[in-house]
């Protein structure tokens, strides 16, 4: 009995499928007319509106004309059928709702309802039909019972502002769902290209609300033609978009691109499909400081879904700043700008004051914009320790009411900040609950990343080698550091490389970021397969034509069998004796330490530090000495294999005022100029805009001063103990900076000098210009 009714059981499945094989919906996109009831697919609607030919071949014997013709137009899956208004009811009397079998050819008049429907969608499960009336009465149809149920005629939106004067506004368009279960209401008309998207998040309800206002979540505003009337998804997730004239799709990016006009005249209508596609439209603003921030969104990286977005102006009623943009994903970057270079600039909002290692409270000023009718929370990371991640010591938050322009995030108990380039994250979003971390999906909102640099004390930055323009390029790297391409600031860098290994073997040598997008670093490998020996060790000589302070770099992919000995040279060409201060380690699991030497502490167990993990990797820095030149050697107990050195740092601390690349004896123009004569930019003739106009006809100047009778003045102060009480007395400059100058009438024995203002550590202070270069 048991197998009997199993095979039962299979072949009235089997019948039911094979009762509907005759009609293949997969990839169509369907248009009712609503002057003639004919029901056409579009022939090939991603590069034309043209119709096909009519499915519903006999008509339906009451097909009226005008408005309250055929409209709101859905497909079921599980039926295989179409459902329609064939007549529309008022607010007293029912419509004529109608389905229509496109295997049988045939039709069935079914239960209706009051009101005029011009907006319509089967439900993604084929059981059910959704509709909203020309008042905005959203109504369920139960295909199963044949029932209908007014749902809500009352809502707001995600912030809970009452959205039905706009509703009453907008009451053209259509609805659809996708594969979630998640209705999409177009609203708009009134002869205006603008329309509003909102969404019902699944499950939305069969049964009444009563007077409970339904929450229709607005994804987004744009302009997509006048006067919109159907929409349907196709498989990729996109809304077709009709409006009475034309086809349009809204691509998943929200841009809108029109197809053309629908053809023939008379069956454009409402639309429908049997796509239900699972998550359209899952764009998101994300970050793009460097994935070790877990920025990408397969690293669960921030991400901030489209919410009351305006595509045509990218605003949003909550943002950072004045724009945003969306993306599928990060592009994170070591600048995090990727984003921006990627998409429109939407981060250059933010002026962040000085950040140097003695900082113990921080305080920046955020623009910001929020118009949702509540209040909000912005909440800022700033990676003060600089260990490639946001930690939640470093995070803080303040309110954000709504109509606020600026929010302030202030940190405090900052110490022991260590100079060199570091990132910031910003999230804002209406609930607090939603950013505790730097990470995951919100709806609404924004994220901005972006990178600082923390300074000495005495104003001299960190900054980073510029290998990121010869990333992955065919010269060999120490090609392009002999060119004297590579620099921080103006310290060149150079680069040797030894070893008795054959030149065929010694590969990858160059620039590049294949270990970790978007940190770019010299890597060096080999392909050996039978690994490195000592006796063929690659023995690679970074130097600096000067000394560098607070050098840093970071070992990436130390993996199965490698080992990388670090030997550091100080000023004095002396080894520096590596500490656990001078190194982080990030999985000490994986890597192990002998002296100088780090190397893979699984072996011989095979492990692998795929391309984009932390994994085998080590930061290493010597923050307190005078590096002249750091010498790595790469050996291998396993097989072929490579390693990267990269984000290499250091301190750019240099008083130039002769440029460097002046070639000795030539003159220049001079590019500034003040003058009192009255001519700037003309020649002795009077005309403007010549080759030879003032100042650029006098060479060999940064600036020129000129005047008949007056001289140009730095103020005159005095350093002469005997005079400590004088109001021009030095000391009476209680917060001098960097970099600020006075003339001292006192110094060089009464003669008097420029003097510049170099920090307040030890043997800085107000110093005498007295000798012309570049130190």
């Amino acid at each position: 009995m048991k197998t009997n009714f199993f095979l039962i059981l299979i072949f009235q499945l089997i019948s039911f499928n094979l009762g509907h094989a005759q009609f293949d919906c997969e990839g169509k996109t369907y248009s009712l007319s609503a002057t003639t009831g004919e029901i056409r697919a579009f022939s090939n609607p991603l590069t034309s509106a043209a119709l096909g030919t009519v499915i519903n071949t006999t008509p339906h014997p009451a097909t009226p004309t005008g408005t309250n013709g055929p409209n709101a137009l859905g497909y079921s899956n599980a039926t295989g059928k179409f459902y329609y208004v064939q007549v529309q009811g008022t607010a007293s009397t029912n419509n004529t709702f109608v389905s229509y079998d496109p295997t049988t050819n045939t039709y069935a008049t079914l239960a209706g309802t009051t009101g005029t429907i011009f907006r319509g969608t089967a439900t993604n499960d084929g059981l059910g039909y959704y509709a909203i009336t020309s008042t905005n009465v959203l109504k369920y149809y139960s295909i199963t019972n044949n029932t209908w149920a007014t749902i809500a005629s009352n809502y707001v939106n995600q912030n809970g502002v009452s959205l039905n004067t706009l509703l009453n506004d907008n009451a053209g368009g259509d609805i659809a769902m996708d594969g979630n279960g998640n209705l999409w209401i177009l609203a708009g008309g009134n002869g205006s290209p603008t329309a509003y998207v909102f969404r019902v998040k699944s499950a939305v309800p069969q049964t009444s609300m009563g007077s409970t206002p339904l929450v229709l979540e607005q994804v987004l505003k744009q302009n997509m033609g006048e006067n919109p009337n159907g929409i349907s998804f196709n498989s990729a997730g996109e809304l077709y978009i009709s409006n009475g004239t034309k086809l349009f799709r809204m691509n998943n990016n929200f841009t809108v691109s029109e197809i053309g006009n629908i053809s023939p005249m008379g069956g454009q209508g409402d639309l429908a499909s049997c796509a239900y596609p699972l998550n359209p439209f899952a764009i998101s603003d994300f970050g793009d400081a460097p994935d070790s921030y877990k920025t990408l969104l397969s690293s669960n990286g921030p991400r901030h879904t489209a919410s009351q977005y305006d595509a045509t102006n990218n605003t949003a009623s909550l943002m950072i700043g004045s724009t945003i943009d969306l993306e599928f994903d990060a592009y994170p970057n070591a600048d995090a700008n990727g984003d921006d270079n990627n998409n429109i600039n939407d981060e250059n909002s933010m002026v962040f004051p000085a950040l140097t290692t003695a900082t113990n409270t921080y305080t920046i000023t955020v623009p910001v914009v929020n118009s949702t009718g509540t209040g909000a929370t912005l909440r800022g990371w700033i990676d003060f320790n600089r260990n490639g991640t946001f930690d939640a010591s470093e995070a803080v938050s303040v309110a954000v009411p709504n109509g606020a322009t600026n929010a302030i995030l202030s940190w405090s108990g900052l110490s022991g900040l260590s100079a060199g380039e570091t990132y910031y994250r910003l999230r804002i979003a209406k609930n607090n609950a939603d950013i505790i971390l730097p990470t995951g999906s919100v709806f609404g909102g924004e994220v901005e990343d972006g990178r600082i640099t923390i300074t000495n004390a005495n104003g001299c930055p960190v900054v980073m080698a510029n290998l990121t323009p010869y990333n992955n390029g065919t010269a060999k790297s120490e090609a392009v550091f002999a060119n004297n391409n590579i620099s921080i600031g103006n310290n060149r860098l150079s680069l040797t490389h030894t070893t008795t290994l054959a030149a065929s073997l010694f590969t990858p040598n160059r620039i590049s970021d294949d270990h970790y997008n978007g940190e770019t670093g010299i890597q060096i490998g080999h392909n050996q397969s039978s690994g490195l020996p000592e006796s063929q060790k690659i023995v690679s000589t970074l130097s600096f034509n000067t000394p560098i302070s607070l050098l840093s770099f970071t070992l990436s992919d130390i993996d199965y069998g490698d080992r990388v000995k670090v030997n550091a040279y100080d000023e004095n060409n002396s080894l520096i004796t590596l500490t656990p201060a001078n190194y982080s380690i990030y999985n000490p699991a994986n890597i192990g330490v002998s002296g100088n030497s780090f190397y893979d502490a699984q072996y011989p167990v095979v492990f692998e530090a795929a391309s984009g993990t932390r994994e085998g990797t080590v930061n290493v820095n010597f923050h307190g000495k005078k590096v002249s030149r750091v010498v790595f050697e790469f050996t291998d107990d396993a097989m072929q294999g490579a390693y990267t050195i990269s984000k290499i740092a250091g301190e750019y601390c240099a008083v130039c005022y002769e440029d460097p690349t002046l070639v000795t004896g030539a003159t220049y123009p001079v590019k500034h100029g003040i003058t009192t004569l009255g001519r700037a930019g003309k020649t002795s003739s009077g005309t403007n805009n010549t080759a030879s106009d003032w100042p650029m006809n006098k060479n060999s100047a940064f600036t020129v001063l000129e005047s008949k009778s007056k001289g140009f003045v730095i103020t005159r102060m005095t350093s002469d103990p005997a005079q400590s009480s004088a109001i021009n007395h030095i000391n009476k400059i209680t917060n001098p900076v960097v970099g600020m100058m006075v003339f001292d009438t006192f110094a060089d024995s009464g003669k008097g000098c420029l003097k510049i203002y170099t920090g307040p550590g030890t043997g800085e202070g107000w110093k005498c210009f007295n000798t012309q270069g570049c130190p």
